[in-house]
């Protein structure tokens, strides 16, 4: 867990290098969309950020963000049915199968952005159609987009 979860406080080793924070809450169903823009303070509706969920940072320059705490040894990440983007804060890569053990059968396809990949920045990882996947494990730290069939939590 970060020491202080204040989305300021986070970005502070990045400051100066990022133009806006967005964050997808799939069970929030009459705003999905959160935003954390430091030109316009007064929109915004994303004032922390917490282990498990995915957020895209708009980098204006490239940067390392730097968080500060300890690593929860266990995390329960609650998934809906439809899209949800999620952090995957586990302190070791693992394939995708192992990674999601725990609501297989409940995903139908998973999607990782890779912004220094300059050919195909997508990667994705379908079940159904193995020949194609070019996302083979989950990163500590990266964001996936997991389509969910059902309502399940995510253990890692």
């Amino acid at each position: 867990m970060p020491e202080d979860t204040n989305i300021t406080s986070l970005l502070s080793s990045i400051n100066g290098n990022y133009s806006i924070v967005w964050e997808y809450n799939a069970s929030d169903t009459s705003d999905h969309w959160k935003k954390y823009d430091p030109a316009a303070p007064f929109g915004n509706d994303l004032t922390t950020m917490e282990p498990g969920k995915g957020y895209w940072i708009m980098m204006t320059s490239d940067d390392t963000l730097n968080i500060s705490g300890t690593m929860p040894e266990h995390t329960d990440i609650e998934l809906w049915s439809g899209w949800n983007l999620i952090g995957y804060n586990s302190p070791n890569p693992q394939t995708i199968t192992d990674a999601l053990s725990s609501i297989n059968g409940n995903y139908s396809i998973i999607w990782a952005y890779n912004a220094s990949d300059s050919t195909d920045h997508w990667k994705k990882y379908d079940p159904s159609a193995p020949f194609g996947n070019d996302l083979v494990n989950m990163e500590p730290g990266k964001g996936y987009w997991i389509m969910m069939t059902t309502d399940d939590i995510l253990e890692i």
